[in-house]
């Protein structure tokens, strides 16, 4: 088969087109795949944020938790107080009231060692 120099240019002309437009093809694959790869990288960069960001509201959730805590704590303390002077107070109206207080109390502590009518053991005889 015979082919003319101007049907060989043109064919030529074509294949130089289709070659150039494979390359930049290829090229675009490559950068659309470095691309890719950047992106894949900067959504697992992102995901690892987002991680150490959860990771850091999950440790202020448990921070405020114990701050809560702490403060409760602080606040049953001070009832806690708030009631052992209350029951001191009351303990020490109540000791006047029946008359627990009084120095004649303390100075009859020993009255069944000096009890008059106290039994006296009898001498056993063998």
């Amino acid at each position: 088969m015979f082919v003319t120099r101007s049907k060989y240019d043109a064919l030529y002309a074509r294949y130089v087109e289709v070659v150039d437009q494979r390359d930049a093809a290829r090229k675009s694959a490559r950068e659309s795949g470095e691309s890719v790869i950047q992106l894949a990288a900067s959504t697992a960069r992102a995901g690892q944020e987002a991680e150490r960001a959860r990771a850091f509201a999950r440790g202020l959730h448990s921070a405020s938790r114990l701050a809560r805590a702490l403060q409760a704590c602080a606040r049953y303390r001070g009832d806690a107080r708030v009631l052992r002077y209350q029951l001191a107070a009351a303990r020490a109206a109540y000791d006047n009231a029946v008359g627990l207080d009084s120095p004649g109390l303390n100075e009859g502590r020993h009255w069944q060692q000096r009890r008059s009518d106290k039994p006296r053991p009898k001498a056993v005889e063998s």
